[in-house]
């Protein structure tokens, strides 16, 4: 298991979109239930958005301001800090024996700044493309005095109390991050070497005589990136790791993601002359799911059928064939196929079942993008599926969760959250009675499984999020029940109403 399984992340939101209030812990496997228009999937989102502002800050190095210039001309001492550090961290991290990894107190300083100014931009700038908008006030529930506020509280490795980071959404964001001085010496070689890389630099242009500018702080943001990358994990646990966004609708998503793209390379030679417009047209994360979907290469990882395919589960148990894909030669550009078992040609993907191309995003990623540790985040897994399929998804999902990926799902599926509570019911049987019928059964522990539902509170006027936990029986009991005593109430009226007519 991921290290990151280690560590807890709790998330909690006031005044966002339509909830009102969400305390909501994020396990292994985390569902999201409850009626529509509620707010699953701006949760769901917003998650997303953690994830990409942490795990894709140095992939936009450069992206977010920094006011380590203005520090450097109110600090003269501030060059003298950083070159401290670099000759101590260098000394500590050629140290077999070192035990942690330690920062002094004035760097530190400077580091906590750096990183909250960088993160309370970056954030903010993350979540208005997540959702495709341009005013964060449009984020703040209705009718509401205040701003949404995001509380984020993380466990990590080497801490055992969660430590709170907020963020409060507004056109001048304000993040309170705290910063560790110090964490346990990191495993990661490739992180250690990238660092020693980056203070080796720093003092060899700290050293070599140049006409260098007083306000040059390249090599000041080279090392202090290099420093944030291997504390990072210590400091928000799995929010470090890469996260994918799988929206609703997969299936109209997949039947016109060529026409888009087509479409958009007929225009690009035009693009200069024509008008653009200020508005998004398009969130985020159908735009990311986009580009992923062009971006992959059958060539970067292991194809169908292989060791270690982690989309091959569903292929086996549900689709019952076999997702292909091969690129255009016109345009470099993805085609995506179907070949049912048995037969010698494939088919094309728009021409598959709903439940294939609904699927079919879902077996990809697994392919070729996601590796354990990583997250994915699949809105309402169970669409154009029957309940039998449904069940069996929710089999491959658990076993997603047992190779170390972390899985959030937004879900309306009754069969979904029974089938749930039922492979964690089963981790209650004693070992000694885990044969004949529950052999080979996939299980997951209470601890592993968190169901959150979202329902509308008319006094708070919006939605308040809560724990459903499994009951005695075993169940996760949600409203469904209710809808189907009500639906059978409806029944026995009418009959009543013909047996006396």
């Amino acid at each position: 298991m991921n290290n990151h399984s280690k560590s807890a992340v709790t998330i909690e939101v006031n005044n966002f979109g339509p909830i009102s209030e969400a305390k909501v812990d994020l396990r292994p496997l985390t569902v999201l239930v409850g009626p529509s228009n509620t707010g699953k999937s701006y949760f769901a989102i917003l998650v997303n958005a953690l994830h990409r502002t942490f795990s894709l800050r140095n992939h936009y190095h450069g992206r977010y301001p920094s006011n380590l210039a203005i520090n450097r001309i109110s600090n003269p001492e501030l060059p003298d800090i950083i070159k401290k550090t670099v000759l101590s961290l260098l000394s500590q991290l050629k140290k077999k024996d070192q035990v942690n990894l330690e920062l002094d107190h004035d760097f530190h300083e400077i580091m906590k700044n750096e990183f909250n100014e960088e993160i309370s931009f970056g954030l903010n700038q993350e979540i208005l493309r997540c959702f495709g908008l341009h005013d964060v006030n449009s984020l703040s529930q209705k009718g509401q005095p205040n701003s949404a506020k995001i509380k984020v509280k993380t466990s990590a490795m080497c801490r055992d109390t969660h430590e709170a980071h907020s963020l409060e959404l507004s056109a001048k964001p304000e993040c309170s991050f705290s910063f560790p001085s110090s964490i346990p010496f990191p495993q990661d070689k490739e992180k250690i070497r990238n660092l020693i890389n980056a203070a080796e630099y720093y003092l060899l242009n700290s050293v070599i005589p140049q006409p260098r500018k007083k306000n040059s702080i390249y090599e000041d943001l080279n090392f202090i990136d290099a420093v944030i990358s291997m504390f990072m994990p210590f400091l928000v646990g799995p929010l470090d790791s890469r996260a994918f966004y799988l929206p609703a609708d997969r299936t109209g998503i997949m039947h016109a993601h060529t026409v888009i793209v087509s479409s958009l390379i007929a225009l690009s030679p035009m693009a200069g002359l024509r008008q653009t417009t200020r508005h998004s047209t398009m969130t985020g994360v159908l735009a990311d799911f986009l580009e992923q979907l062009i971006e992959i290469n059958s060539f970067h990882k292991g194809k169908s059928g292989q060791k270690g395919d982690l989309g091959r589960g569903i292929e086996k148990a549900i689709l019952q064939g076999s997702v292909n894909i091969k690129r255009s030669k016109e345009i470099n550009y993805p085609i995506f196929s179907y070949q049912p078992n048995g037969w010698k040609e494939d088919i094309p993907l728009t021409n598959a079942s709903s439940m294939v191309t609904e699927l079919a995003p879902i077996v990809l990623f697994l392919r070729y993008k996601i590796n354990p540790g990583m997250l994915i985040i699949i809105e309402e897994p169970e669409s154009h599926l029957h309940p039998s399929m449904q069940v069996e998804l929710t089999r491959q999902l658990a076993e997603l969760v047992k190779s170390g990926i972390r899985v959030i799902v937004t879900t309306h599926s009754e069969w979904l959250t029974e089938a749930l509570a039922n492979i964690v019911h089963r981790s209650n049987i004693p070992k000694e009675k885990k044969g004949g019928k529950s052999r080979g059964k996939i299980e997951l522990n209470d601890d592993q499984v968190g169901v959150w539902s979202f329902q509308v509170d008319e006094e708070k006027k919006g939605t308040v999020v809560n724990e459903i936990k499994l009951d005695e029986n075993g169940q996760y009991t949600i409203d469904y029940d209710d809808i189907a005593s009500d639906l059978h109430n409806e029944w026995a009226e009418i009959t009543e109403i013909l047996v006396n007519s």
